[in-house]
């Protein structure tokens, strides 16, 4: 196993922190673009969760000599998962509307990007990388490696409740775009005289 690069480790947090501060504002744009209140809350409450992500792991990155380390790129995966989320919104803003088709498909494609940030977070629970952690952390106030395993692992349970939220809207969108289907028609009642 390779040994931990410090300043790699904390760069790749800072700029996650930061990537996770562009997914608030990715939710905030999108939940804008949705009429429905219970959809666009939804929306506004997983760029919340993401905000908060953005700032446990500054808050991680702060209490380390490290706090100005970024790195150039992200994962692979995830700079594919936020191009296609991202492109995917502006593409769609760009001719003015998010239809029912298009915000489903765009709503899979935000569960893709949780889907990621999962994995992301869990490469984060390894021995060496949660002692690292630990250690930078520890001049302030004793910090044990299970503290931080336990600030990833709630983050990786937001990024779960979030796919689980993001199925529900594609639920509520599918329903709504489809609810005129098996509905009654509404007649006029006529009196039966007047035949």
């Amino acid at each position: 196993m390779a040994a931990v690069n410090p300043k790699h480790t904390y760069g790749y947090l800072n700029s996650l922190s930061n990537f996770e501060n562009g997914v608030c504002l990715l939710y905030q744009s999108v939940a804008a673009k949705f009429d429905a209140p219970l959809v666009s809350g939804l929306l506004q409450g997983l760029a919340q969760d993401s905000l908060k992500h953005a700032k446990l792991l500054k808050a991680i990155t702060e209490g380390s000599s490290y706090t100005e380390e970024k790195v150039k790129e992200l994962s692979s995966e995830l700079a594919n998962a936020w191009r296609a989320a991202d492109s995917g919104f502006r593409e769609r803003m760009a001719s003015g509307t998010l239809s029912g088709s298009d915000q489903r498909e765009f709503i899979e494609k935000l569960t893709e990007l949780e889907s990621v940030l999962i994995a992301e977070y869990s490469s984060f629970l390894t021995e060496d990388i949660l002692l690292l952690f630990a250690k930078e952390t520890s001049g302030q106030y004793k910090v044990a490696p299970d503290h931080i395993r336990g600030i990833f692992l709630a983050m990786i349970n937001d990024k779960r409740q979030h796919k689980k939220l993001l199925a529900t809207i594609v639920e509520l969108v599918y329903q709504n775009k489809n609810k005129s289907v098996g509905v009654t028609p509404v007649v006029k009642y006529q009196n039966p005289n007047s035949w």
